[in-house]
């Protein structure tokens, strides 16, 4: 009998209404098999609705769904069942199965895919698409806490603070997007320099699409509309340069409304503001085609796919000077950087007037704008085509492979 020697990849991920950077990550792995003949890729997808857990195989590829209960509301007995009735599941499928890579792409689920792994073998490639931590600015005194452990290099006790549930060390390899993503694992979680690859987010995205600027002057907003995501200190700097200039600047904001769109259309009644929710790429594509400018305004951000999509359409940006849009972007060269600050009570926020001025920049600047749009396009060959990303997914698998 030959033996089957492919590489199994099982991608591990949450499905969810909002689309996230995640999902677009794993929605791009579809490409390996098509382009490998030696990879399969296998999808693992866990979800809060209470749908009927599914097994889907095509071509040798498999495509399973279980309902994800909430933890606040299992007990350790029912939570002991849970994950025996998921090995059990995927013991049918996978029992036997050469090469398994499991590839987690969610935090959450480390425990369950550190239990598969232990029960059926393979590899496990822990995918960090965030800074966990980051997530504490929602809470300011204890975000103030570790921001200052951790300038100041008191990792030991920055570690106690966080207090970390995921168990990095158990990974084979862990898989970054940035260089302050990289410094937190070496740094907190003590993980080998030799463990970690750096690989940047990528797209394929068809360019030969011509739409002509709209006329008005309009700034684009892409993305979660979420507090931490920057809408708020935006559109605070928008007020201010309706109140205080004569620009009238239009507001597209495209994405998924967590915060409000009744309470945003009431406090900033003012602007032209033009609410799209969350559309489809084709139409965003036209949005990245017409608009004067984009912002990505974020309190914390890795390698984000709004971002590569700005910079492959040659829409001029500002971003935040934060985290991976720092290493992504140069000043004045490809986006204009914004700075964040930290309040005394641990808030973080842009900071306003220097937006304000880029955002005036901006608009005056014609030829500014055209110099970033060349520049960015370039940047996106260079550094975010899906050929780039997949060439060191590919090897990262083979590596742990073989």
């Amino acid at each position: 009998m030959e033996v089957d020697n492919k590489i199994n990849v099982i991608v591990v991920d949450f499905n969810s209404s909002c689309i996230t950077g995640i999902n677009r990550f794993s929605e791009s792995l579809k490409c390996l098999k098509n382009e490998y003949s030696d990879i399969r890729i296998h999808y693992l997808a866990f979800e809060s609705e209470r749908n009927m857990n599914r097994i889907i195989c095509k071509n040798g590829s498999y495509k399973i769904n279980f309902y994800y209960p909430n933890r606040y509301f299992i007990s350790k007995k029912q939570k002991k069942m849970y994950m025996e009735f998921i090995l059990y599941e995927m013991s049918k499928v996978f029992c036997g199965m050469n090469n398994i890579i499991w590839h987690m792409n969610h935090l959450a689920l480390s425990t369950i895919v550190s239990y598969l792994r232990s029960n059926l073998g393979g590899k496990y490639i822990l995918h960090l698409h965030c800074l966990p931590w980051k997530y504490f600015i929602k809470n300011p005194q204890k975000f103030k806490i570790l921001y200052n452990l951790y300038v100041n290099n008191r990792f030991d006790e920055f570690k106690t603070e966080e207090n970390s549930v995921v168990n990095y060390r158990e990974a084979d390899k862990i898989i970054c997007l940035s260089r302050s993503a990289n410094d937190y694992l070496v740094n907190i979680q003590q993980i080998e320099p030799s463990k970690i690859i750096k690989i940047y987010n990528g797209l394929y995205i068809d360019l030969n699409y011509t739409k002509e600027k709209r006329k008005e002057l309009t700034i684009l907003f892409v993305g979660r509309v979420t507090k931490d995501k920057g809408i708020l200190d935006f559109l605070d700097a928008i007020l201010d340069i309706y109140n205080n200039t004569m620009y009238r600047p239009k507001i597209v904001i495209a994405g998924f409304f967590v915060i409000s769109k009744d309470f945003l259309e009431q406090k900033y009644k003012q602007i032209d503001i033009e609410y799209l929710g969350q559309i489809s790429f084709e139409e965003l594509k036209e949005l990245y085609k017409t608009s004067t400018f984009g912002v990505i305004p974020s309190l914390h951000e890795q390698c984000s796919y709004v971002a590569i999509e700005m910079a492959a359409f040659g829409l001029p940006m500002i971003v935040s000077n934060v985290d991976a849009l720092s290493e992504m972007f140069t000043h004045k060269k490809d986006a204009l950087l914004n700075e964040l600050i930290i309040e005394n009570d641990g808030v973080v926020k842009a900071n306003k007037k220097i937006f304000i001025n880029n955002i005036i920049e901006l608009i005056e600047d014609k030829e500014l704008r055209k110099k970033l749009s060349e520049n960015a396009t370039k940047l996106y060959f260079e550094n975010f085509t899906l050929c780039k990303m997949r060439d060191k997914l590919v090897e990262t698998y083979k590596t742990l492979i073989n």
